[in-house]
């Protein structure tokens, strides 16, 4: 599913859990040999470990580094719990998925490897791509075959759902124009000098000035690949990717690097600039201007947004159902999600 149709939904956790990228392969839960005192949650008696949480969440630690400490506590212990609660959903989607009777054939199966191989590790290996997320190929595959179970499930109950109209998809343009209003956004890369836990000033301005001479270097040699020398000589785990940080706003990052990103041309690269990071070298590669996309050029996505609002109402109601139904134990308590923390008394801990 596109931005945009994920622009239109209002972010709970069902919507997510029911249409997200994620569920076409990653994601599922599988408990392999996890201590007791790991287990954060049962479903039914089917057990979620933080181990599960873990996989669910994949690299966000990467994405917090822009934020302060405390911003990426909160967002830290904010994201374990919603990734506790899609957890939970995608069990008891399956349960009912085989309650229907539903089931996905080997062929299904290794067809749904194929794609997932392909969009996952372009250039690389599927065995790379396995050890990386640190699974086997075995349970990828039963990832996958409870993820397909789900797709059935929302196929099978949704099939009857409309789409709307034309005249519906326009009303819903105007009455949603802020919506679709586009920022203006940059696209960047950039090569980081670390100084997490440096507090010597001497070993800062070394810092800072082997960033003036790789800036002088590029400066002289136009023609040298920004991306290559990011992998070289970039600190940060941003290396794996030639330093590329994608389409950014205002905003999106630490002020700093933002201000000068946006302040900066396109194919240059700018002065150092240090964060309470490190010191960043930035490379332009894109500027989109902000503006107001007119209908014509969105309405399929309007469309499908709208249709996928509808279907993800019905799952809404039907989860509910079988949440009140489900037998679910939360073991650890939400407000932090810490694993090692003490267990709610015996029977408190169940939510039905």
């Amino acid at each position: 599913m596109n931005d945009l149709s994920l622009a239109l939904m209002n972010g709970a956790w069902f919507l997510r859990l029911i249409f997200s990228v994620s569920l076409l392969f990653l994601g599922a839960v599988s408990v392999r040999g996890e201590p007791e005192a790991r287990i954060l949650a049962r479903v039914d008696g089917v057990p979620i470990s933080a181990s599960d949480v873990d996989r669910e969440l994949g690299r966000l630690p990467d994405r917090l580094q822009g934020f302060s400490p405390d911003q990426a506590e909160a967002m830290r212990l904010q994201a374990e719990r919603q990734a506790l609660e899609d957890l939970i959903g995608k069990i008891l989607l399956v349960n009912a998925a085989r309650a229907e009777g539903l089931q996905v054939s080997d062929a299904e199966i290794d067809e749904r490897l194929e794609v997932v191989m392909r969009s996952v590790a372009p250039g690389g290996t599927a065995g790379s791509f396995l050890k990386e997320a640190g699974i086997s190929k075995d349970e990828l595959a039963e990832d996958v075959r409870r993820n397909l179970l789900i797709q059935k499930l929302v196929e099978l109950l949704t099939k009857d759902v409309v789409p709307p109209t034309a005249e519906q998809v326009e009303g819903f343009y105007e009455a949603n124009k802020a919506r679709f209003y586009r920022e203006e956004t940059v696209e960047c890369r950039h090569i980081f000098f670390d100084l997490e836990g440096i507090t010597d000033e001497a070993v800062i301005e070394s810092k800072r000035r082997q960033a003036e001479a790789l800036r002088a270097m590029l400066l002289e040699n136009p023609g040298l690949d920004f991306g290559r020398i990011s992998a070289e000589r970039s600190e940060g785990t941003t290396a794996e990717n030639g330093g590329y940080l994608g389409f950014m706003r205002e905003g999106d990052f630490l002020p700093e690097f933002t201000k000068a990103a946006f302040a900066q041309e396109v194919g240059k690269v700018g002065q150092v600039v240090r964060t309470r990071l490190g010191f960043h070298l930035i490379k332009v590669e894109s500027r989109s201007p902000a503006r107001q996309p007119a209908l014509a050029e969105i309405k399929d996505q309007v469309r499908d947004g709208m249709l996928q609002m509808k279907r993800a109402e019905i799952m809404r109601r039907k989860i509910d159902v079988w949440r009140r139904a489900a037998k679910i134990e939360l073991l650890v308590p939400l407000e932090t999600g810490d694993p090692t923390a003490p267990a709610p008394a015996p029977g408190t801990n169940a939510t039905n």
